[in-house]
């Protein structure tokens, strides 16, 4: 009787195992906003100087899509301007790199914009 009353107390005491405490929803939230505004932070320099990294008839037929792992993803309208970009692509790298850091971008992706990019000022009212 005894070794029973033991083996129950055992498994007993395993299944009442106390639980980590919780966290307060709004600790945890704030910790969360704050690692996703810092990254938000350094995002944002590539896209502030975006438009003066570039000629503007080119910038009107760009845009960014994606600032990921060091790669800057760019969409641009296909034919001369892709081909322009192209060329210009060397040059931004280290542009961009000189203006928001030497990790920011490492490598620029070209790819044919699906649709037209709209990046004029007149669509903007």
């Amino acid at each position: 009787m005894k070794d029973q009353d033991q083996l129950l107390r055992s498994v007993h005491a395993n299944q009442r195992k106390k639980k980590p405490p919780a966290a307060a929803i709004g600790k945890v939230l704030h910790g969360y906003l704050d690692r996703r505004t810092r990254q938000l932070k350094k995002n944002t320099d590539i896209v502030d100087i975006w438009k003066e990294a570039i000629p503007q008839q080119m910038y009107e037929h760009t845009r960014l899509v994606e600032i990921k792992a060091g790669m800057l993803t760019i969409e641009t309208q296909p034919g001369p301007y892709m081909h322009e970009m192209q060329l210009m692509k060397t040059e931004l790298i280290k542009y961009l790199q000189a203006r928001c850091g030497l990790n920011k971008v490492k490598k620029i992706i070209i790819r044919p914009a699906s649709k037209p990019a709209n990046n004029t000022e007149e669509n903007n009212d």
